[in-house]
């Protein structure tokens, strides 16, 4: 089986050269991709979400100036499944510095963001909370609102926390995705350098590499144990420019081990 060789393979320099026919190219490419994203693990883990000052300020405001009636209309309409059910729409609310509208209907919708700066918009399984005419907070309604029904405070602090947390959660998207890009393209791009080396040198001298095919198994096959080095690395310092250098060099020093080991040359039919 494929990833029971290839783990064995990794962990034994021979078999770096000895198995390389085993590495297809479709092999080699799936390694160094699924690599690629196990090494943004460190960065997944290490993410630690921010509180927004300026947020917590907005929805505090609107703590005070909600109106009162507020929580007991929307009471009276039944939440499930992260969604109010409901056939009515553009229910009003007019507060002194506030206006509510719940269930805005998608035609009246625009004239509500325009007509006023302070807005609060409840539509069935998501809010608007507009402070001026250039800022607004928009996310989903939590899934468990109804726990949070009782007054305006409780209701407001659950939106608060709703918004914060869908922030936080593509902030932690857009980091994870950044650092697969750059461990992508800097630390693959790497290997394909040293199999591409290796290639030359399969031209000149080792002809028993065979192939690019071949010198590209090996170089995954290799990275596989520096890969593991530089995830372990990473929890530790979550640097890309640690972590990259670790798989390049440890890749390096295997196919080194391996040829100190094999001097890239065949044995019987393998």
């Amino acid at each position: 089986m494929f990833p029971i060789h290839y783990v064995k393979d990794m962990f034994s320099p021979a078999n770096i050269f000895y198995h390389r026919h085993l590495m297809t190219w479709w092999k080699s490419i799936l390694v160094m991709v699924v690599w690629s994203i196990i090494m943004t693990w460190p960065f997944a883990r290490s993410f630690e979400p921010v509180e927004d000052g300026t947020v917590n300020n907005a929805f505090e405001e609107l703590q005070t100036i909600i109106p009162e009636e507020t929580v007991s209309e929307l009471s009276n309409f039944t939440y499930d499944n992260g969604a109010f059910q409901s056939d009515q729409s553009d229910i009003v609310i007019d507060g002194v510095q506030l206006q509510v509208v719940i269930f805005p209907s998608a035609d009246n919708l625009d004239s509500y963001l325009k007509g006023t700066d302070k807005l609060l918009l409840i539509l069935p399984d998501q809010f608007v909370y507009q402070t001026d005419q250039d800022t607004r907070y928009t996310a989903n309604l939590p899934l468990d609102l109804n726990d949070y029904m009782t007054d305006n405070a409780t209701f407001i602090e659950s939106l608060r926390v709703s918004y914060q947390t869908e922030v936080n959660t593509q902030s932690k998207q857009i980091l994870v995705m950044t650092r697969q890009l750059t461990i992508f393209i800097l630390g693959l791009g790497g290997l394909m350098i040293i199999a591409s080396r290796l290639n030359i040198l399969q031209k000149n001298k080792f002809h028993d590499l065979f192939s690019f095919q071949y010198c590209l198994g090996m170089v995954a096959t290799a990275m596989g144990l520096p890969a593991i080095i530089a995830i372990i690395v990473g929890f530790y310092t979550t640097s890309v420019s640690v972590m990259i250098p670790i798989l390049w060099v440890g890749t390096i020093i295997m196919l080194c081990l391996s040829y100190r080991q094999t001097k890239f040359i065949r044995t019987d039919t393998i």
